[in-house]
């Protein structure tokens, strides 16, 4: 019965990694995306979408934190103060 148990807690951590990765992909490269697109307008056709600042500064924190979540998660850089 635990190797059954450990077995799907063991697919669900791949699953799980999975998710977090292609959520870090799909942030970046569509801040990515936005952000020169925000630049052509800008510089070639005087204008740009209002909105676009702003929700690359959310993506920006929301990749960061989801950044810091797989860190915490893997161990690699746990800060010295949450040891």
């Amino acid at each position: 019965m635990t190797g059954a148990i450990s077995r799907l807690l063991a697919r669900l951590e791949r699953w799980g990694t999975a998710a977090e990765n292609a959520s870090l992909v799909l942030l970046l490269g569509s801040l990515m995306i936005l952000a020169v697109g925000q630049i052509v307008l800008r510089t070639f056709f005087d204008s740009g979408l209002i909105w676009a600042d702003e929700l690359l500064r959310i993506m920006v924190l929301w990749i960061a934190l989801t950044k810091g979540m797989v860190d915490i998660f893997s161990a690699k850089k746990v800060p010295e103060a949450a040891k």
